[in-house]
């Protein structure tokens, strides 16, 4: 593994400059970066200590600039993000699950955080299947409301 002692820092991470203004802290090191993420997610995800969860679990997805102006038209209110790509945009997940109401959703021991509409947790014995249920029907719903297809984030193994 080789790391550079001088690359540049990417601060574009929503939240992370803020933090680091809150942290008082101009001219941030890589470490300090770091500790303002750490902050951030303790934040806004819930403990994987606490309560079992893979973190986010669905990719934003990314798509054309003319299906994102389609969409922010219906839903002013909906984030859209620019990718390093001309005529691509990314959209919030959290936003789009958030929307077909599964935010806080459980069901059985298989649930949708309350923090973050991203992150699927397991309440205690919860199996596998049920969860890839839960995310399965959460992609569905999303479909049918936007006609995106989210993807996930974490490797699934079956």
């Amino acid at each position: 593994l080789e790391l550079r002692r001088d690359a540049s820092l990417k601060l574009d991470y929503s939240g992370v400059r803020d933090e680091l203004a809150a942290m008082g802290i101009a001219r941030p090191t890589a470490l300090d970066v770091s500790n303002a993420v750490c902050r951030l997610r303790l934040r806004k995800l819930p403990d994987p200590a606490v309560i079992g969860n893979a973190g986010s679990f669905f990719k934003n997805p990314v798509v054309s600039t003319e299906q994102a102006d389609s969409l922010q038209q219906n839903n002013p209110r909906m984030p859209v993000f620019n990718t390093d790509q001309q005529n691509s945009r990314k959209l919030s997940a959290a936003w789009l699950i958030e929307q077909c109401g599964w935010k806080g959703f459980r069901e059985g021991d298989a649930g949708v955080s309350e923090k973050h509409a991203l992150v699927l947790v397991n309440f205690g014995h919860a199996t596998g299947a049920e969860l890839w249920s839960l995310a399965q029907r959460i992609v569905h719903s999303v479909e049918q409301k936007f006609a995106i297809t989210l993807e996930p984030e974490p490797r699934i193994i079956r």
